[in-house]
């Protein structure tokens, strides 16, 4: 597809791993459903993908990416089209450190994956975020607690840097001369 603007479509993605996947596909369902009023340009695509994870996402090009394109113009739509996105993510392999330590490891790695959405991805405006889902049932050593709450911390940060000024995820070109991220915000907190 191309891009209109005006009477385009107005592409809502999701990305990130397989709890992303999952949950997306219940909002989806849900939205269309109870929503009567729903903008008819509104279209949603799922781009979270089983097993996809901050170290997947966080440089061009890569498997995620080149899967993430491919799988849209499978559905007809191009990178050109998506406007609006859903992030949720967590790491493979854990960074070592503290709290402290692991959050600014995330920060950066988080902050890599929204400008590679910009990269990507360039007529995206906004991005929620989440945090990773509880994973204190766990049984594997990296996708257990404390990470999912470290993880909120990590959005937390990204998202007040970006409100803070940081032109390492400019948004507005009003602000700064280079746009570098889309706008950022608060989504579920699934914690």
């Amino acid at each position: 597809g191309t891009v209109d603007f005006d009477e385009g479509i107005i592409l809502f993605s999701s990305i990130g791993m397989s709890t992303t996947q999952r949950e997306w596909g219940k909002f989806v369902e849900t939205i269309t459903v109870e929503r009567t009023d729903l903008n008819p340009r509104v279209k949603f695509f799922a781009g979270a993908s089983g097993g996809m994870t901050i170290e997947d996402m966080d440089a061009t090009p890569d498997v995620f990416w080149t899967a993430y394109s491919a799988a849209l113009v499978t559905a007809g739509y191009t990178m050109s089209q998506v406007r609006v996105m859903w992030l949720q993510v967590g790491y493979d392999a854990q960074p070592a450190g503290t709290f402290s330590v692991w959050v600014t490891q995330a920060v950066t790695d988080i902050t890599n994956v929204i400008k590679q959405i910009y990269v990507n991805c360039p007529n995206c405006k906004l991005v929620y975020c989440s945090s990773r889902v509880y994973s204190g049932y766990g049984t594997d050593a990296n996708r257990t607690e404390p990470y999912g709450y470290w993880n909120g911390w990590a959005i937390r940060e990204v998202i007040s840097t970006q409100l803070l000024g940081d032109p390492d995820l400019a948004f507005n070109s009003d602000l700064t001369a280079t746009v570098v991220a889309p706008w950022l915000s608060w989504a579920s907190y699934n914690w």
